[in-house]
């Protein structure tokens, strides 16, 4: 689809890396290895992927870095959006993207990460409906910062990407006070664990073991990756 057209009233965003060995989940990296970790965090963006497109709501796809797209497009397939991300950093890159699909016709947007492969698709209702009444919708995660934020396009405020120590557990508390400051009041869902760490990571493999189908794509990775073990030990990067 080209750059340029125009989108359905309501819209999810992903923010996607291009799954490279050393520039994605870093810190799983430290435990696990590049080559391994990069081999995950495609995994998780598959997942991730395959249940948004399940809900039928279009699909927007923000890249990073910029001359990528060729590579993204040639490992997540045809039939995609994809528009690199535009900012010098993550705040602004998230802002920008909310005021392109706005530009492009959407009313309700939500944008969410590639870092929760089993996040469910009910999270992707439950947003939306949260929209249908409230200006802004939040779904935090479990080290303090948040996995999906969401906006009417009336409400949308830049303003709240400004401010958080991004990488800290400091991003909701302060996400939170910028919603206050604009006189903006989120609907905020109940939390839902990202992953970064290998601790973060062997929880995911507990709840896999009950429900490999929340994310087949990671849980089969995870099973090749440690068939006897019960949890990811940690291993030098490479």
């Amino acid at each position: 689809m080209p750059d340029g057209a125009t989108v359905e009233p309501e819209c999810v965003i992903v923010f996607l890396r291009s799954p490279e060995p050393g520039r994605v989940k870093t810190r799983l990296a430290k435990a696990l290895g590049y080559e391994t970790a990069a081999n995950l965090y495609r995994c998780f963006a598959l997942d991730l992927l395959t249940m948004v497109r399940r809900t039928g709501i279009p699909l927007h796809l923000f890249y990073t870095p910029a001359d990528a797209g060729d590579r993204i497009a040639g490992w997540i397939g045809p039939g995609h959006r994809l528009t690199a991300q535009r900012g010098a950093d993550l705040g602004l890159r998230m802002a920008n993207a909310f005021r392109e699909v706005f530009a492009q016709g959407a009313r309700r947007a939500l944008l969410v990460g590639t870092d929760l492969p089993d996040l469910p698709a009910e999270r992707i209702s439950a947003g939306f409906a949260s929209l249908a009444s409230a200006p802004a919708v939040l779904t935090p995660t479990l080290d303090g910062g948040y996995g999906l934020i969401g906006f009417r396009a009336e409400a949308f405020t830049g303003a709240v990407f400004e401010d958080p120590p991004w990488g800290t557990d400091g991003v909701l508390p302060a996400t939170l006070a910028a919603f206050r400051r604009c006189n903006v009041v989120p609907r905020v869902l109940a939390p839902w664990p990202d992953i970064d760490t290998a601790d973060d990571l062997a929880a995911l493999m507990q709840r896999l073991q009950k429900s490999a189908a929340a994310a087949p794509a990671t849980a089969a990775c995870l099973a090749a990756l440690f068939p006897t073990e019960g949890s990811p030990k940690r291993r030098p990067a490479r």
